[in-house]
C-alpha cells in the first residue's frame, strides 16, 4: 500500500470515528435533556395530586394512580384492562410539578389519554385524528379517555371554569 493510499484509509477511518462519537455525544445530550424535560407544556402538582399518600382514581376498568414524590412532585400512572388487579397493565406514565389549578399533566399512548387536572378545570375534551373528539371523564383531580382504535389524540382542549378553553398539541408517551 503506498503512503497516500494509507494516509487516505486513516482519514476515512478518522472522520468515521469522529462520526460516530459525534453521533453518540448527540445521543447522550437528547436523552439527557429527555430525562430534565416535562413531559407537557402544562407541568405541577394540583390541588387534587397534592396528597400525600397513593391514590387511585377508577373509570371502569380502567384507573390513573396516584403518588406524591415530596412536596413538589407527583406521579401518576395510566392503567388499564383485566390486569389492573395484577399491576402490570401500566400504559402510561408521567410525572408533574406545581400543577395550577387551571394546568392539567397528561399521559397519552395511541389508544388511551389520562392525567391529573387542577380544580378549576371543569371538562378535558380529547381531538383525535380524522375528525373527532371524545370527552375525558373527570374525576377527583384526574382524568381519562379511552381513544377510538387507529384514531390517536392530536390535541387536548381544556375547559375551565369560567369558560376559558385552552388548546394544545399532544406528545404521545413512549
Amino acid at each position: 500500500m503506498d503512503p497516500l493510499q494509507k494516509r487516505r484509509t486513516h482519514r476515512s477511518r478518522a472522520l468515521a470515528l469522529i462520526g460516530v462519537a459525534a453521533g453518540v455525544v448527540a445521543a447522550l445530550v437528547a436523552v439527557l435533556s429527555a430525562l430534565g424535560a416535562a413531559p407537557s407544556q402544562a407541568v405541577g402538582t394540583s390541588d387534587a395530586a397534592a396528597a400525600t399518600s397513593p391514590r387511585s382514581v377508577r373509570f371502569g376498568n380502567a384507573r390513573v394512580a396516584v403518588r406524591a414524590l415530596g412536596p413538589t412532585r407527583t406521579c401518576f400512572t395510566v392503567l388499564r384492562g383485566k390486569s389492573v388487579l395484577r399491576g402490570k397493565s401500566a400504559v402510561a406514565r408521567s410525572c408533574v410539578r406545581r400543577l395550577g389549578a387551571s394546568e392539567i399533566g397528561y399521559a397519552a399512548t395511541a389508544t388511551e389519554i389520562g392525567g391529573l387536572a387542577g380544580s378549576d378545570v371543569v371538562a378535558v375534551i380529547v381531538r383525535v385524528r380524522q375528525r373527532g373528539t371524545v370527552w375525558a371523564q373527570l374525576r377527583s383531580g384526574a382524568f381519562f379517555a379511552a381513544l377510538p382504535r387507529g384514531r390517536p389524540a392530536r390535541a387536548i382542549l381544556k375547559v375551565l371554569r369560567d369558560g376559558t378553553r385552552t388548546t394544545f398539541a399532544v406528545r404521545q408517551s413512549r
